[in-house]
């Protein structure tokens, strides 16, 4: 019989570590990313927006327009009839200069799109961080769960032992009460837990995700995971994504600035018109061509050339204070984002070896309180410090996984190409 309950334990404890094994935080991480469909959109808009430079960046082309009629007239009355007609022509029309309108609009427009693919990109890597957000706020949700779980489970017993002092008249009521009052609280921040874990594994759901009840912080149980995580982040460099976008989008204001000045110019423009027409019965048709060089000088828009570049002007500026103001703090933030990774990971570890500490003194000190060596106030401070220890630790493995991502996503690279976590 002994055997056998061993080997049930056994396949139990065996199950689990395989599912806690095979559950794996960087997979999960990605399906949530996809199933926020944050990448698909920015796809989307860099497509959207290289098809609105399009027409911007091939202006200088020439405009041609073929078309084809055929007509039939009817004439009423004395010596009427009808007569068909058709015709054919090609038109053919280009700009000879616009006084760099043309140049312009071109760098605008692949200025926009350069701006467009690091803005896909930053947003890319921002969906990973929302994702592992949502993830390590559900996974936190879970632990805090069965902390307060334990923790009932430890004020019962102490309840248990402070009612065994209680009926031999060794303790008094009112000490008695304020375990019983402690344990009430232990059970409503346990309901307040298990609603918050409720509502974010509902989110997980829906975007696919899922968590296994054995899972635990990847960089907690693997120390070449948590050395590598380091390492990485000591040696991260900024990517300047915000930066970069900034700079294009200055540049593509600049040269909307230049076209736009150059629509109140006058403009140079070449035109040819070849055609063929005649009537249905004529043996031949008629051709005719046609060459005319334009100049046009603008005289009065009612304003709106002249409104649209000052706008051109004040979005330059814009542009040109947004980038100046993004340079001088971007190395900065990106350095303390670093500091404050690393100092996570450490502080991580740090408050995860506390845990092991003060549970070795909340056990102590029950035996002692069960002997009527300590009070109940000594006791619930020692139940206290194991139950804030292990919530902080919770807190700190959340936030040192955030940081690698947020790290990662300044610098432009990824945690789940980098295979930083399992």
């Amino acid at each position: 019989m002994c055997k056998k309950m061993a080997l049930i334990l056994w396949c139990g404890i065996s199950t689990a570590a395989f599912a806690a094994e095979n559950w794996s935080f960087s997979e999960q991480v990605g399906v949530v990313s996809r199933g926020m469909k944050s990448s698909e959109l920015a796809t989307y808009e860099l497509e959207t927006a290289k098809a609105r430079a399009l027409g911007k960046q091939w202006s200088f082309l020439p405009t041609v327009n073929v078309a084809a009629s055929r007509s039939k007239t009817v004439t009423f009355g004395e010596g009427g009839g009808t007569v068909e007609a058709k015709s054919a022509g090609v038109d053919v029309s280009m700009n000879v200069y616009r006084f760099g309108a043309d140049s312009a609009a071109y760098q605008a427009g692949y200025e926009s799109v350069r701006a467009a693919k690091f803005n896909a990109q930053s947003k890319s890597l921002s969906s990973e961080t929302i994702a592992a957000q949502a993830l390590c706020e559900a996974m936190s949700a879970q632990m805090e769960m069965k902390i307060y779980r334990r923790r009932m489970s430890a004020a019962r017993q102490a309840e248990q032992a402070a009612d065994a002092r209680y009926k031999k008249g060794i303790l008094s009521e009112q000490e008695l009460a304020k375990l019983k009052l402690e344990a009430s609280g232990l059970e409503m921040a346990l309901r307040s837990a298990a609603r918050k874990h409720e509502k974010v594994f509902a989110l997980l759901e829906g975007w696919g995700a899922k968590i296994s009840d054995d899972a635990v912080w990847p960089l907690s149980v693997n120390p070449d995971y948590f050395l590598k995580a380091k390492s990485w982040v000591s040696a991260a460099k900024s990517g300047d994504l915000k930066v970069k976008v900034l700079e294009a989008e200055a540049t593509a204001a600049k040269s909307a600035v230049t076209a736009a000045r150059a629509a109140m110019l006058p403009s140079l423009d070449l035109s040819s018109n070849w055609s063929k027409s005649g009537t249905v019965e004529a043996e031949q048709l008629t051709a005719r061509s046609q060459m005319m060089l334009t100049l046009s000088v603008p005289i009065f828009s009612k304003f709106s050339d002249y409104g649209s570049y000052k706008a051109a002007v004040h979005q330059a500026s814009a542009s040109d204070a947004a980038l100046t103001s993004e340079r001088l703090v971007s190395g900065a933030k990106f350095q303390a984002l670093v500091r404050d990774a690393l100092a996570g990971l450490d502080d991580a570890k740090e408050l995860q070896g506390q845990i092991t500490v003060a549970e070795s003194l909340y056990a102590d000190n029950l035996k002692r309180f069960e002997r009527g060596l300590i009070s109940v106030n000594e006791l619930s401070i020692d139940e206290h410090r194991v139950r804030e220890a292990e919530i902080a630790a919770v807190a700190a493995w959340s936030n040192a996984h955030m940081a690698l991502f947020k790290v990662a996503e300044e610098s432009g690279d990824s945690v789940l190409s980098s295979k930083i976590l399992p």
